[in-house]
């Protein structure tokens, strides 16, 4: 999630501007008429945002047709948003517009991968009508988030998904997205939250809640394994040009930067676990090999692969190696032709010997 400074337009103010260029006079008096109830629910609003404890708001379950205040009923005031806020003639439509540019760098805060292209109410207005129009419950969102999310209202403190304009201290600053690479072929990405231990319950059920009211879990997969599938040419060639080490060296930093920027995206979390699964991968294969303590790692005796490891300079890790088996070998010059000048006659050579013109071939 990402935290935005919560609007600053009165909330009356923007109502009244709503309902100032609706046409019909009877339906503009009876609107304005309520101005003061749609201000009082805004603070109300304000408050319990403060307070974590939105989901303590009563919601109206009414029809559309039925009043709601005053002599409004819930499909005017839901109008009061669709007609007279989102209407690009519509002089309030400058309130919306500014809201939706609040998304930090574009991006929807909900999920940070989405564009930012619509506004999304907190509280539904289907439900809570009175606050069609209030800036604070208006965040800016991508379409997945705003459509997506599941539709039931949260009614208990551990349901309650997290608000850009009011959740910004513990679900900023300190990480609770990671994920795993699976070793599956190709590699399978998985998301999970794991929340600090010293959060209290509540919020720890929060950020659950969070991740999975906007599917953040299928959703991050997909981009890593789009990113993953992009990357990995580039991976596989710096490893070939630069080693294993200066590889994971390399990810670390990549999580590491993505961390400083934003500490709960899905990068942060797929890069600190693609590091994670270099570093098991590469300590496994060490384990699995180890260096020919024949040639030790040279793989030939001048003329003649190693007759310990066949020339690859590596033997399997659980290989028992006598090494007394190899300190004389094959001359690489004679077959125990007299003068020869490196085994004298005798065909075959010492081992400290062989390794020494293995280490000194051009």
């Amino acid at each position: 999630m990402r935290s935005i400074s919560a609007p600053n337009e009165d909330p009356k103010e923007v109502f009244e501007l709503c309902v100032n260029s609706i046409s019909d006079k009877r339906l503009r008096c009876r609107l304005s008429a309520v101005s003061d109830v749609v201000a009082a629910a805004a603070y109300q609003y304000w408050k319990n945002g403060i307070e974590s404890t939105l989901y303590s708001l009563p919601s109206n379950d009414c029809k559309n047709e039925e009043i709601v205040i005053g002599s409004v009923n819930k499909q005017e005031l839901k109008d009061v948003y669709s007609v007279h806020m989102v209407g690009r003639a519509k002089p309030a439509r400058k309130i919306y517009d500014s809201l939706l540019s609040r998304a930090p760098h574009g991006r929807c805060p909900f999920c940070g991968i989405g564009n930012a292209s619509t506004l999304d109410h907190y509280l539904p207005k289907s439900r809570y009508p009175t606050l069609s129009v209030v800036p604070q419950n208006l965040v800016p969102s991508c379409k997945d988030c705003n459509t997506g999310k599941k539709a039931n209202i949260s009614t208990v403190a551990e349901k309650q998904s997290l608000h850009p304009y009011f959740d910004n201290s513990s679900v900023i600053s300190e990480q609770w997205i990671f994920a795993d690479v699976e070793s599956t072929y190709p590699e399978t990405v998985r998301f999970f939250v794991r929340a600090p231990e010293d959060w209290d319950e509540t919020l720890k059920k929060r950020v659950h809640s969070h991740f999975e009211d906007f599917n953040l879990a299928n959703r991050f997969s997909i981009e890593a394994a789009d990113e993953l599938a992009n990357k990995r040419y580039l991976l596989t060639e710096f490893e070939r040009k630069n080693g294993a080490q200066a590889l994971i060296d390399l990810l670390s930093d990549e999580a590491d930067s993505h961390f400083r920027v934003h500490k709960n995206s899905w990068q942060t979390a797929f890069y600190q676990a693609l590091h994670e699964h270099y570093m098991v991968s590469k300590k496994s294969q060490n384990q699995a090999t180890k260096v020919c303590p024949v040639c030790e790692g040279e793989g030939v005796f001048v003329n003649y692969f190693c007759p310990c490891c066949s020339g690859n300079g590596i033997v399997s890790g659980h290989m028992e190696i006598n090494d007394s088996d190899y300190q004389r070998l094959k001359c690489p010059e004679c077959d125990g032709r007299p003068g020869c000048r490196l085994c004298a006659g005798s065909g075959v050579i010492r081992r400290e010997k062989a390794l020494q013109l293995a280490r000194s071939r051009p």
